[in-house]
């Protein structure tokens, strides 16, 4: 086993170190090998410092390059903190040696068993939830032989963690019979492509994981893949080649389209669009996405996110590791396209008017860097473009871009203000104005000139 496994002496251990050391710091410490004794050594847990092997499990990048985008990633760790809350002391009951009544939520036996279904989930060949709940229980993590329901609860366990480390949904246990799994409502009612379903039965987890996720729908969708039966979706899907910055933000969708932009918690509801609310939703959290990006860079794609890839054999209706890979980039990119490379996009996001939905505490530094600047490299070399064309550069997210698009072209400006702000048509914007001015001060001078002709007659 990569982790420790805990003694009975270790119920209640909790995982902050007294020093108050940051968390890139507890990186760097693990990474050289000195990981129990920073356990050893740690006391209470605090929300902003969750325990260094709990964010290795997750997140496989460097330490943050300075000349770079990338920033601590602190916030998952309250993020994190707060989830926990939401989870019966039911589930938790099964976790050897965790103490329900510690002081910390976060206790070492409870950390080693999120850090065991992160490790379980990258290196077994298409896992299912039954499979790490097993192995778990074969291993001395989970007890379930002390409850009647220690079997289901272990699968609640471990379909809870797996959630919050790959963020595609937010568990949302309890409000479901005992036979049912479920999934937080992230976009207020709407049923789209990404969540079709928020229940399944608890059968559906002897399944693989990306088996398991199409329950609920295209968590992971495929590149060049449009699942939209709408024949206009199909239409703009097939006809829309590039786009640019110019033609497609969040100041025309905000300006033009009226369109409200909600943040919620989960990577698979990013650019989906409810047309019946007129509302699309963005992942509050890019610098999830750029962790996993280093690792790219580098061909580490030793994550949890990719364990809920389907095989290359499998249905195109669902990502491969490859369209995983690819998404995480997108999205990171899809920052850039509607809010940084357009002024005025940038001048609405630093307003806080589209940001008013984050929660104080739970922030993520990099969005405002990738918003907010004109400029913002995601690796060494600067990743904006004028026009990007959608095939190669968003072919996972091209279906929602294009759907977005339509929306966005379909609307015409309804107001002297609305048409002073649509520059989709640049050429046709300063030759609209352009008549529009001259023809006024023509007709001006013609006024005043007639004018003055009436003075004349008059004084004759």
């Amino acid at each position: 086993m990569d982790t420790p496994r805990h003694r009975p002496s270790d119920a209640g251990r909790t995982l902050s170190d007294g020093s108050k050391k940051s968390v890139l710091s507890r990186l760097t410490a693990l990474r050289s090998g000195s990981r129990d004794a920073d356990l050893k050594g740690s006391k209470d847990v605090s929300a902003a410092q969750l325990p260094a092997s709990v964010l290795l499990s997750i997140f496989p990048s460097e330490s943050p390059d300075p000349t770079t985008c990338h920033q601590p990633l602190d916030w998952y760790a309250v993020w994190l903190d707060e989830q926990l809350k939401t989870l019966p002391t039911s589930t938790l009951s099964g976790v050897v040696g965790h103490d329900l009544n510690a002081a910390s939520r976060w206790t070492l036996p409870l950390a080693e068993a999120f850090s065991e279904i992160a490790r379980c989930a990258k290196t077994a060949n298409c896992p299912s939830i039954d499979d790490i709940a097993d192995h778990l229980v074969k291993e001395g993590v989970l007890d379930v032989t002390t409850r009647k329901e220690g079997p289901l609860e272990a699968r609640n366990f471990v379909f809870a963690i797996l959630g919050w480390q790959t963020m595609l949904y937010r568990p949302a246990l309890g409000i479901c019979p005992p036979q049912q799994l479920a999934v937080a409502d992230e976009q207020d009612g709407y049923r789209g492509q990404a969540f079709m379903a928020l229940k399944q039965n608890h059968l559906s987890t002897k399944r693989a994981i990306h088996e398991f996720l199409m329950g609920f729908g295209i968590l992971l969708p495929p590149a060049n893949y449009c699942a939209s039966t709408d024949l206009e979706d199909k239409k703009a899907f097939e006809e829309l080649q590039t786009i640019g910055p110019d033609m497609f933000n969040a100041f025309l969708l905000d300006s033009i389209g009226h369109v409200k932009l909600k943040w919620v918690d989960v990577i698979s509801c990013h650019l989906e669009f409810d047309e019946r609310n007129n509302t699309v939703f963005l992942f509050r959290f890019p610098s999830f996405c750029a962790a996993h990006f280093t690792a790219m860079q580098s061909e580490k794609k030793t994550s949890v996110i990719y364990a809920a890839a389907s095989p290359p054999s499998s249905s195109r209706q669902w990502a491969i590791e490859e369209d995983v890979h690819q998404m995480l980039k997108e999205t990171l990119i899809s920052y850039r396209l509607l809010f940084g490379q357009n002024k005025q996009a940038r001048k609405l996001f630093r307003r806080g008017v589209l940001v008013g939905g984050l929660p104080g505490n739970v922030q993520d530094q990099m969005l405002p860097l990738l918003c907010g600047r004109k400029s913002c490299r995601l690796t060494r070399e600067p990743l904006d473009k004028d026009s990007y064309d959608l095939k190669q550069d968003f072919p996972v997210l091209r279906s929602r871009i294009s759907r977005l698009h339509k929306i966005l072209s379909a609307k015409k400006p309804r107001s002297w203000q609305e048409l002073w702000r649509d520059k989709r048509d640049s050429a046709g914007w300063y030759t609209f104005w352009t008549v529009l001015i001259f023809g006024a001060v023509s007709i001006l001078l013609s006024f005043l000139q007639v004018v003055l002709q009436m003075v004349q007659l008059a004084r004759q």
